[in-house]
């Protein structure tokens, strides 16, 4: 679970910082209503890039992405639900959603 204090890199800082680590990976961020407004074509576009190889990433309007994000597990099949944030401590994390 991110600490009380973790922030949020906008979205265009996380491509960017993404993309100097993984540089062979393709790369995009979705833009996706929060839950319960999660749209299926958000799901289906996220599917195909996933299916292509892409490295997506959704982009939650919401101070609490994770019930969108476990959303997003379960109607991908994914093995993991995480959450990708900032802590000015101790840098960008990744933490496991409890439901993923």
């Amino acid at each position: 679970m991110p600490p009380s204090g973790a922030g949020t890199l906008a979205p265009y800082r996380l491509v960017t910082a993404l993309n100097a680590r993984l540089p062979r990976f393709r790369l995009t961020t979705v833009h996706v209503d929060a839950y319960p407004r999660l749209r299926a074509a958000d799901c289906d576009l996220l599917a195909d890039l996933l299916n292509e190889g892409t490295v997506a990433v959704a982009v939650v309007p919401a101070a609490d992405p994770g019930p969108t994000a476990e959303a997003l597990a379960a109607r991908l099949t994914a093995d993991t639900a995480l959450r990708l944030g900032y802590d000015p401590t101790d840098g960008t994390q990744l933490w496991t959603l409890a439901g993923g």
